[in-house]
């Protein structure tokens, strides 16, 4: 038995160049059109600094997908002088335009999800790698609170440094050393919330 594909939620495929590629989905989307590609995000240093920026580049690139209910009016955009979009054509193959379904373009939104995740690790770890190499332990009698953790929302008081980690006081006998770049400075909180120690 051959599954039917809704034509309302299926799709068409545009190709361009490579470098054309995000271009060309933005300009069809700024003009109304219901576009997608795959794209994936990372971190690049420029060349001769050491300064990252983040990139968007797409995941299949001279790919861009359209609702297949555009398709009319994206073969006029394509001539038409006024809409100034990047060079693109209808993709066919025997003659016809092949009609993709939501199903098939599933894998491609799996690996955008995935290059995303590893986008936001990536980004996490350069922020810890920051943290650590600029924190400095706080001085002793500083208040501090910890905003990751068991501890969050708690405030205690540094007690001692321990190379570079600071033993902290919590009240109630709860002595924590915790490294100093997961601290924050921090406000005493009211006592009748159970959080922090008395002033």
């Amino acid at each position: 038995m051959t599954n039917r594909i809704d034509k309302a939620d299926a799709w068409c495929i545009l190709r361009t160049s490579g470098g054309r590629t995000l271009p060309l989905a933005r300009s069809l989307r700024a003009a109304g059109f219901e576009v997608w590609t795959p794209t994936q995000r990372a971190m690049r240093r420029l060349p001769r600094k050491r300064v990252k920026v983040e990139r968007e580049a797409p995941i299949l690139p001279t790919f861009v997908f359209a609702r297949l209910a555009h398709l009319q009016d994206l073969i006029a955009a394509r001539s038409d002088a006024r809409a100034s979009h990047p060079p693109y054509s209808v993709f066919r193959y025997a003659g016809r335009v092949p009609v993709i379904a939501e199903g098939q373009i599933a894998s491609l939104r799996a690996e955008e999800a995935r290059a995303e995740r590893l986008f936001e690790d990536d980004r996490e770890r350069d922020r810890v790698a920051k943290l650590r190499s600029s924190s400095s332990v706080p001085a002793v009698g500083a208040r501090v609170s910890v905003p990751i953790t068991a501890f969050t929302g708690m405030v205690g008081v540094v007690e001692a440094a321990k190379g570079r980690s600071a033993v902290v006081n919590f009240g109630g006998g709860r002595t924590v050393t915790i490294a100093a770049w997961l601290l924050e400075s921090g406000e005493i909180q009211n006592a009748n919330t159970g959080n922090g120690i008395a002033a």
